[in-house]
């Protein structure tokens, strides 16, 4: 195929692929204009299997830990937080850490369910915890919510698991 050719047709699907994304951002009938931003807190974790994690050393020198938490959450919504989290690094003097979870959250009006991923920076007994993504599934309560933006911070003691930390979700179209 002529050079020319191939790059003014991937030019054109390039245009017409983010011109409907746009259109699609901005027309998006699913959500509701006054769904709003949630603010949530995290009161204290109530659970953590297993109760003192350690890392697996792998192969290839990197550390692999896994981690499931329960946690009581007020503000905006009230209920618990269920975090499945994994975590992957090579031992570093920055305490860098790559991090993923997969949540649920559930209060007496419904469920909803994604993912954050981020890093965890160790410092000394804290841990700087930063993570982004997006809610996956919700039942009826929540239906204004998927695919929503999530956006999670926290302060963890590492030595008592004491936990300040907030998580906003954002509704995919707000307009």
């Amino acid at each position: 195929m002529n050079k020319k050719l191939l790059i003014s047709t991937l030019l054109c699907f390039f245009v017409f692929s983010f011109g409907m994304l746009a259109l699609g951002e901005a027309s998006n009938p699913l959500v509701a204009s006054s769904t709003p931003t949630l603010q949530i807190t995290i009161e204290e974790i109530i659970w953590m299997n297993p109760f003192a994690p350690v890392p697996v050393e792998l192969p290839d020198g990197r550390l692999l830990l896994k981690v499931e938490l329960v946690m009581l959450v007020s503000g905006d919504l009230t209920g618990t937080l269920t975090e499945n989290v994994t975590q992957v690094w090579k031992p570093n003097p920055s305490g860098l850490r790559a991090l993923t979870v997969l949540f649920k959250l559930e209060t007496e009006e419904g469920v909803m369910e994604g993912y954050y991923s981020g890093h965890f920076r160790e410092k000394g007994e804290q841990a700087l915890i930063h993570a982004h993504g997006e809610v996956l599934s919700v039942d009826e309560a929540y239906v204004d919510y998927h695919q929503a933006k999530v956006d999670g911070q926290a302060l963890l003691n590492l030595t008592t698991f004491d936990i300040d930390g907030t998580i906003t979700i954002h509704p995919r179209n707000k307009s």
